[in-house]
């Protein structure tokens, strides 16, 4: 992980809000790409510079790694969704495979920001 990137303060509130977001535009998906989710943290209000800890939930890991690659970045997948996972989880649990997609994560309760999950039969 880069020494400037600083994990946004409120990380299920981001996960939530550009989880939204994607989904709206693009539809379900267990994993969407670097434009989709750029689109959708611009327009949940996320500033550039804390979009990456965005692409580690969203983005499977050879999608990160070939988009940090193209950039000439150095980001760590594995720390990063750490990271965020350890700021939304009741339990350590979700740490054992760091590869989920953000839709298989079990102890995230989504209910209440993500209602509309709910007229789609999920």
């Amino acid at each position: 992980m880069s020494l400037w990137h600083t994990p946004p303060p409120n990380r299920k509130m981001m996960v939530d809000r550009i989880g939204k977001q994607v989904t709206e535009r693009h539809g379900k998906q267990k994993y969407y790409t670097q434009p989709q989710i750029q689109s959708a943290a611009t327009a949940a209000g996320y500033p550039i510079d804390i979009h990456c800890w965005a692409y580690c939930v969203f983005m499977d890991l050879d999608g990160f790694d070939s988009f940090h690659q193209s950039i000439g970045e150095v980001c760590d997948y594995s720390s990063m969704k750490s990271t965020m996972l350890e700021g939304i989880a009741s339990s350590g649990s979700l740490l054992k495979n760091i590869n989920l997609s953000w839709r298989e994560w079990p102890s995230i309760d989504l209910s209440g920001a993500l209602d509309w999950f709910k007229k789609d039969g999920l």
